[in-house]
This record gives structure tokens, C-alpha cells and sequence, in this order.
């Protein structure tokens, strides 16, 4: 189970340290090592990562394709008596399926207009 939560998540990196440790413990305990599918070899742990291959790549449109459909946050903040209230309309809103940022920036247009 360890080895596996240690890569749940897509394109997360594993943590070295831990997984040598874990692996060395199975190898100790008699696991056969060959079925987690690694094939002969087990993965080689390097002391510092090497980036040089990064060197000189230009990784801007690969970034801006990767981000085309990601929203982003904004943190607002609520006074106690009305969070829980804020929270149910959140939840009603998504619920049908409302672009509740685009909501919010109308509302808060028109009230800069009214100023």
C-alpha cells in the first residue's frame, strides 16, 4: 500500500528516500521484488536529480496548453453569521451547473458602476 499511495497521484514524482526504504524492507521480509513491474532491475535512486537534459528547453507552450481549461482561485473571506449561508448558495450553484466566478464579477460590476 505505501509504495503504491507514494504514486497515486498522475505525474507525481516518488519520494526516493522512502520507497528505497520501503523496497529494501520487502526484499528483507522475502517479497518478490520482480512484481511490482519494474522488470529486472529495480529503479536506480540518484543523490541530486539531474536536470541538465531541462537545459536550454523553452517549455512555454507545453505550460500554456497544459493550463487551457484550468480555473483558478480566489479566497473570500466571510464574517462567521455568514459563512454557512455563502456556502449553501456555493454549493446550490454548482449543483446547476453555474459559472459562479462569472456571477460574482457581474454582481460586483455593477455595484463598482453604482459608486
Amino acid at each position: 500500500y505505501v509504495i503504491a499511495d507514494n504514486k497515486l497521484a498522475l505525474n507525481a514524482g516518488w519520494d526516493d528516500d522512502l520507497l528505497s526504504l520501503e523496497l529494501n524492507s520487502l526484499e528483507e521480509m522475502g517479497f518478490n521484488l520482480d512484481i511490482l513491474g519494474w522488470g529486472d532491475g529495480l529503479p536506480e535512486f540518484a543523490e541530486t536529480p539531474d536536470y541538465s537534459v531541462l537545459d536550454g528547453e523553452d517549455f512555454s507552450e507545453q505550460l500554456d496548453e497544459m493550463a487551457l481549461g484550468v480555473k483558478k482561485a480566489i479566497q473570500i473571506e466571510f464574517e462567521s453569521e455568514d459563512y454557512e449561508d455563502a456556502q449553501s448558495l456555493v454549493r446550490f450553484w454548482r449543483e446547476q451547473g453555474a459559472y459562479i466566478g462569472r456571477m460574482l464579477m457581474e454582481k460586483l460590476k455593477q455595484e463598482k458602476e453604482k459608486l
